[in-house]
């Protein structure tokens, strides 16, 4: 019997310029797409081709899931399953990828462009800066799930690392003297509302001015929350690479005296 290939699939940010070669010639060379509604445009999963079998898992439970998978699997089928951005971020990889594991079902994991990247770039920002945060911390807010112990927001602001918050807008409202106390009102932070979508927005603000900036704009959903000294930078001669530095050499250029 002839099975066919399991793909599971970043498929980026939303807008379908950011969609990987790999990632569209797998939508293409697919018979069956899954994807979740609430998170992917139906658009990304109609790169496949109008004639394919196109699926929203949006209603459906992990086993319901798998068990569409192993059926199209079994029967000769391509699948892909698409999942927003990256699959190593926020994307129920781990409990899908052990279900087929379990059933038996090879699978591949293609990489996608993060959300978390996309938005730095919409609004053209490092979140690596020499000498000022040389640290990423990408978490979220311990909510209605919650987080693991020593892993609660006061820790990670400690570190003075840039802090990017997934599934958080919604509880910015009730933990916002959390955030307050934690980070300092006065730290940058970056509200990033659907982007790579039509209605994209950013905003900047402060740790303090969160939930007022979420409340005016109606945002509960859908948005990143980055906050750090590195969002609030406009002297770009401020905390300069040594490596671009003419007084620092390598082995690639001599160091110049000034």
């Amino acid at each position: 019997m002839v099975k066919g290939t399991v793909s599971i699939v970043g498929a980026g940010p939303g807008d379908p310029e950011l969609v990987t070669l790999k990632a569209k010639r797998l939508l293409l060379e697919a018979d069956t797409v899954l994807y979740p509604g609430s998170l992917i445009d139906r658009a990304i999963a109609g790169l496949a081709g109008e004639q394919k079998e196109v699926l929203d898992t949006a209603p459906l439970t992990l086993e319901e899931i798998l068990e569409v998978i192993e059926k199209r699997h079994l029967g000769g089928k391509n699948v892909v399953r698409l999942v927003a951005g990256d699959p190593a971020l926020f994307s129920a990889l781990h409990e899908l990828s052990g279900g087929l594991k379990a059933k038996g079902i090879p699978f591949e994991v293609v990489p996608g462009v993060s959300s978390v990247f996309a938005a730095a770039a919409r609004f053209k920002a490092e979140l690596t800066v020499p000498e000022l945060c040389q640290s990423v911390v990408v978490t979220r807010l311990d909510g209605r799930t919650p987080v693991p112990e020593g892993q609660q927001i006061e820790a990670f602001a400690k570190t003075g690392a840039s802090v990017v918050l997934f599934l958080s807008a919604g509880l910015v409202s009730s933990m916002h003297e959390r955030l307050v106390t934690a980070f300092g009102g006065s730290v940058p932070a970056v509200v990033a509302y659907r982007v790579g979508y039509e209605d994209e927005k950013t905003l900047r603000t402060t740790v303090a001015g969160l939930k007022e900036a979420l409340a005016r704009e109606g945002i509960s959903r859908h948005a990143l929350l980055f906050i750090g000294e590195a969002f609030g930078l406009d002297d770009s001669s401020l905390y300069r690479s040594r490596l671009y530095d003419p007084a620092f050499g390598h082995g690639y250029r001599q160091a110049k005296s000034p």
